[in-house]
């Protein structure tokens, strides 16, 4: 049930920015600031969630740096800062291309009702995902995690670069609703995957036989092998309490 409230809020969250763009006359700069503001919102909700869990479970996956990050942070404190600071860069972006690009500001009104219902989206199924948080493994609070990350990498920069031919060449659904598919499309494949632990220690058969061929000296399918058994170590120590 988690998994379908997590799709359906993808697909209105998306779905509302292509209507505004395709039907509705959006202009660039209000979608670019949609866009942000929506992985803004996504982030504290998030960090709300990942707060209350580790209050409730108080599992090592909690205490232990899963993000590589210097200084050996805690999984809260590794996402924020890295979540906050691209988000802050992005801003920073977004602000640049209203200025030079577009030389216009988001409309204010369709800003107000679109966040309003983007915040209310969000809410909904920070609320819903409140029922039953302290059952919740560790795994599924850092798949959670995970899905506003890649937002925050990969989609959001092609949001911006996209919005950018958009106020280059004044086309703003040509290019805008493009990358807003890319977004959905990345966003809905992240909602389908699971926080299962890797059930092969080999990868598909095909695949290692192209490795093989390409590179006969590395023995691919024996380090998948090492990697897939530490990851569940890993994931098995993470679900036990500190």
């Amino acid at each position: 049930m988690h998994s379908v409230v997590a799709i359906l809020s993808v697909l209105f969250n998306n779905g509302l920015v292509i209507w505004g763009l395709g039907w509705d006359d959006w202009s660039g700069p209000t979608a670019l600031a949609v866009y942000w503001a929506e992985t803004a919102i996504g982030t504290i909700f998030i960090a709300l969630r990942i707060w209350l869990h580790r209050r409730l479970t108080r599992k090592r996956g909690h205490y232990r740096n899963q993000l590589g990050l210097q200084g050996n942070p805690s999984f809260l404190a590794g996402y924020l800062t890295t979540s906050v600071v691209f988000t802050f860069v992005h801003g920073v972006f977004v602000v640049a291309i209203f200025a030079c690009i577009f030389k216009a500001a988001p409309d204010d009104d369709t800003m107000r009702w679109a966040l309003l219902a983007i915040g209310l989206s969000q809410l909904i199924g920070f609320l819903f995902d409140l029922f039953g948080l302290r059952s919740r493994s560790f795994a599924w609070l850092k798949l959670v995690a995970g899905r506003g990350l890649a937002r925050v990498f990969v989609v959001q920069l092609a949001i911006i670069f996209g919005m950018a031919l958009a106020g280059l060449t004044g086309r703003n659904a040509a290019f805008g609703i493009p990358f807003a598919g890319l977004k959905l499309l990345v966003e809905l494949g992240t909602a389908f995957t699971t926080e299962k632990p890797p059930q092969f220690d080999d990868g598909p058969a095909w695949l290692m036989w192209i490795m093989k061929k390409s590179f006969p000296n590395k023995d691919f399918a024996a380090e998948l092998r090492v990697e897939n058994a530490k990851r569940r170590r890993e994931m098995a120590n993470d679900e036990l309490p500190q």
